[in-house]
C-alpha cells in the first residue's frame, strides 16, 4: 500500500466543517438576543479531535465581550447537540469560546489610516 503524503489532514477537514456548522448554529438557531451579530472567525481543533477553540467576534462594536462569552457558554450544550446531529464523530469535541479582537483591531487601524489620509489632504489644500 502506497501512503500519500497529504498535507490536508483529517483534523483540518473536520475543523473546517465544524466551523461552518457552529457558525450556522450561532447565526440561525440560537435565539439569544445578545448573540446577534456574533460571527465565528476561526475554529482550532486539537489533533485528537476532542477539543475545539471557537474564536468569535461581533459586528456590533459596542457589545460587551464577557456578555457574549457567557451567552455562548450557556448555549454550549445546545450547540454541541445540534453539531452532533449534523456531523458524525467518535468523540464530539468540547467547545471553548474565545473572543477574537482582531476585527476591532482592524477597525482601529482603518480609522487611523483614514485620519492620516484626511490630515494629508487638509495639508495639501493649504
Amino acid at each position: 500500500m502506497i501512503r500519500r503524503n497529504n498535507p490536508y489532514k483529517r483534523y483540518d477537514r473536520v475543523s473546517s466543517e465544524l466551523r461552518k456548522i457552529v457558525s450556522e448554529i450561532i447565526e440561525m438557531r440560537v435565539k439569544d438576543i445578545k448573540l446577534r451579530g456574533v460571527v465565528v472567525t476561526d475554529l482550532v481543533l486539537s489533533k485528537d479531535l476532542r477539543y475545539a477553540k471557537v474564536f468569535v467576534s461581533s459586528i456590533n462594536q459596542d457589545v460587551n465581550k464577557k456578555t457574549v462569552l457567557k451567552s455562548l457558554d450557556n448555549a454550549k450544550g445546545y450547540i454541541k447537540n445540534i453539531v452532533s446531529d449534523k456531523i458524525r464523530l467518535r468523540y464530539m469535541p468540547e467547545f471553548t469560546f474565545l473572543y477574537d479582537d482582531s476585527a476591532n483591531y482592524g477597525f482601529k487601524i482603518d480609522n487611523l489610516l483614514k485620519e492620516i489620509k484626511s490630515d494629508s489632504n487638509d495639508r495639501e489644500d493649504r
